[in-house]
């Protein structure tokens, strides 16, 4: 499960990333988990 150790620290990213105010950054790492998310969801299928 490569993919959800990625988003496990793509998750960890984001809240340290709101958390410091960096929401442009904060942002992208968002989209990013939304991307795994749907991988994982399409490998489900």
């Amino acid at each position: 499960m490569a993919a959800q150790s990625c988003s496990d620290k793509d998750l960890a990213d984001y809240q340290r990333l709101t958390a410091e105010g960096k929401l442009g950054e904060a942002g992208q790492k968002l989209e990013e988990l939304k991307r795994t998310i749907d991988k994982l969801n399409t490998r489900q299928k």
